[in-house]
C-alpha cells in the first residue's frame, strides 16, 4: 500500500486520502484497508460510492473477481480490467452473470489471447439486461468475421 506516510488516524485528511484511494485498484484499496480503522472506513466509503471493480496490471484471479463483484462490493454497476493476465474469459462471464445492475464493462488484454466469437456470445446471453456498453480487444479476420452474415458481426450487433 503507498499511504505510509501517516503518523496517527487523526491527522489523515479525507479529502486527500479520498483522491489517492481512488487512483488505486480496488484490490489495492482492500489492501489498504487493513492498516487502521480510519483508513478503513476512508476505503469501504470509496468501494461503495464507486459501485466499480477496477484492476489494472494486477494478478486478480477469477475467483477474486467473482468475490469482489459479487460479495464484497454488492450493486456494482462498472467492471473495468486491463492487463489482467490471471483472469480467464470464463471468469469474467460468470462475474458478469451475478452482476444485477452492472451497465459497463471493459475487460481489455486479459487472459490469454483476444475475445473469440464463442467468448462473446457466452457473455451475452450471461449479461444482465442492465449492461449497456462493453468494451472488449477482439480479434478479427477479415475473410471470416468482416462480410454480410458474419456471426461475429450479428453478436456485436445485438
Amino acid at each position: 500500500c503507498a499511504l505510509q506516510i501517516m503518523s496517527s488516524p487523526a491527522s489523515l485528511d479525507p479529502d486527500t486520502y479520498a483522491t489517492v484511494i481512488s487512483k488505486l485498484s480496488t484490490s489495492d484499496v482492500l489492501a489498504c484497508a487493513q492498516v487502521c480503522t480510519r483508513l478503513r472506513e476512508l476505503c469501504v466509503a470509496s468501494l461503495q460510492s464507486s459501485h466499480a471493480v477496477e484492476e489494472r496490471g494486477t494478478g486478480i484471479t477469477g475467483g477474486a473477481l467473482r468475490w469482489l463483484a459479487l460479495r464484497r462490493l454488492r450493486g456494482v454497476t462498472r467492471i473495468e480490467l486491463v492487463d489482467c493476465g490471471e483472469l480467464t474469459k470464463a471468469s469474467i462471464t460468470s462475474a458478469v452473470a451475478g452482476c444485477d445492475s452492472l451497465a459497463s464493462l471493459s475487460a481489455l488484454r486479459v487472459g490469454p489471447g483476444s475475445w473469440a466469437l464463442g467468448h462473446i456470445e457466452r457473455l451475452l446471453a450471461a449479461a444482465p439486461p442492465s449492461l449497456a456498453s462493453v468494451r472488449l480487444d477482439v480479434l478479427l479476420e477479415m475473410k471470416k468475421d468482416l462480410h454480410e452474415g458474419s456471426h461475429l458481426l450479428a453478436a456485436l450487433a445485438r
